[in-house]
């Protein structure tokens, strides 16, 4: 079960069930209708989403697996923006674009958060189990920036990085 603070939501993809809207988006609902709990369709999730900013959620993540492979993840975004809720995402920036992070921006999101785990590409590259992918991340953290989207990183800190943090935040 996963739980949000009062007046927030998420998305996530979950590998065992497809772009699942997570059961359990806002604390201050005691539980979502069936009809809505399964379903992965784009308006089905747009609908159970705007019936939480009706029942007082003001902000919703979209998180991971990946949430640029959802095709629709724009349009679901700016729709809630245009409803008022603050979006914002994680990603791992391996997807994040120029064109992905301009379209982010005119979807409305508030702030991405990108996966950087060392200041040192090799051992984030370990850590991702992907190589190059240290340098998609930052090259995704400079197309945010131009765009003007608000950027966090998040950080797994594990025996490989926590001698290594200060270099980190400095970069």
């Amino acid at each position: 079960s996963y739980r949000f603070a009062p007046g927030t939501g998420g998305w996530r993809r979950d590998p065992d069930r497809r772009d699942q809207l997570i059961r359990a988006i806002a604390r201050t609902l005691r539980h979502t209708p069936d009809r809505l709990r399964h379903s992965t369709r784009h308006e089905t999730a747009c609908d159970a989403l705007t019936d939480r900013r009706e029942a007082g959620v003001l902000f919703v993540n979209f998180g991971g697996g990946e949430p640029l492979l959802r095709r629709d993840l724009f349009e679901i975004a700016r729709r809630l923006s245009d409803l008022g809720l603050s979006c914002s995402m994680n990603s791992n920036g391996w997807f994040l674009d120029g064109k992905a992070a301009e379209a982010l921006r005119l979807a409305g999101f508030a702030s991405v958060g990108l996966s950087i785990d060392s200041h040192l590409p090799e051992v984030h590259d370990r850590f991702r189990n992907r190589r190059e992918s240290f340098q998609r991340a930052v090259e995704a953290a400079a197309h945010l920036r131009e765009q003007g989207v608000k950027l966090t990183v998040s950080t797994v800190i594990s025996r490989l990085n926590h001698e290594d943090l200060e270099p980190l935040v400095e970069l």
